[in-house]
């Protein structure tokens, strides 16, 4: 199977290098013409793991074995370099992306996320200001019972996450799949001002009528990516089978609120510090698996 490089679309960030079993990616000595240290590799020794594939954080590896491109990449809307180049944001997007193309559902699935997000599919995609996006998912989901429904929830602050719990609260039966992204921590010194978010919404969830099914998943290795794409999956079967709310909670450091929202892009050096933090304090308190289902 012969490895592609979009190379317009590589960001620099170097996920791909962390993750290379066999150490043979490395970054550019010079910057091409966007400005970009991009990624270069040894294509002799390439083993095909397809490590780099999964973990692109802005879909710019894929293996294939023809020239065409997998419409799991097609759809993944890569239109720019996003503000944020290399948030772990970007490799959820392309699990949930392969999700629906290995269901077939394409043309079946609608989104609702807010207008910022950079969950932008090139599937029924609709952005709204918070929390509109969330209430006219439901809205839409009842009007149209016909369609799979996904929400996307991003935390826009630290917990105590009331917000997140009001919203969540009108699920109740509702037939639809809720993708909850946990990378915002509360204020402490455990890294620059942050810590563990205080409550565990999975957990509580996970005890409610109408919830068929919750997992959580993160990011931190090619296995665990590849089931956190598994539980977005599952979690879209239960719509599909009529079952009710299913919910996939998925867990990643946000690079750029721990570092203060730099405009400037993130070294490799400070996501393996952060990427450390998060699996010594985050990973361990907020455990991967299925909770229901």
């Amino acid at each position: 199977m012969k490895r592609h490089f979009d190379r317009i679309h590589c960001t620099g960030c170097g996920n791909c290098i962390r993750f290379c079993p066999k150490g043979i990616l490395k970054l550019s000595e010079e910057p091409d013409e966007q400005g970009i240290y991009i990624t270069v590799t040894d294509e002799k020794a390439c083993i095909s793991c397809r490590s780099c594939e999964t973990m692109c954080t802005r879909g710019a590896f894929w293996f294939s074995d023809t020239d065409q491109m997998p419409e799991d990449i097609r759809i993944m809307g890569r239109e720019g370099l996003p503000d944020h180049a290399g948030c772990q944001f970007g490799i959820m997007a392309h699990m949930l992306s392969r999700a629906i193309v290995n269901l077939g559902i394409e043309d079946q699935v609608t989104i609702f996320r807010s207008e910022r997000s950079e969950a932008n599919l090139l599937v029924d995609s609709r952005g709204y200001e918070a929390p509109h996006f969330f209430e006219e998912g439901i809205k839409f989901k009842q009007e149209h019972p016909e369609r799979l429904v996904i929400i996307f929830y991003s935390d826009p602050k630290a917990g105590p996450h009331e917000h997140a719990k009001k919203l969540f609260s009108q699920l109740k039966d509702e037939n639809i799949t809720l993708i909850h992204c946990l990378g915002y921590f509360e204020q402490t010194d455990d890294y620059q001002g942050y810590r563990i978010p205080s409550e565990h919404l999975a957990e509580q969830m996970a005890v409610k009528d109408g919830i068929s099914y919750i997992a959580r998943g993160n990011l931190t290795s090619v296995a665990e990516t590849l089931k956190t794409e598994r539980y977005m999956e599952e979690a879209l079967r239960c719509q599909m089978r009529g079952e009710g709310t299913s919910v996939t909670e998925i867990i990643f450091p946000c690079f750029f609120r721990l570092e203060n929202r730099p405009k400037d892009p993130i070294t490799p050096e400070t996501r393996e510090r952060i990427h450390a933090w998060f699996s010594d304090n985050i990973v361990p308190e907020f455990k991967p698996g299925v909770l229901k289902g």
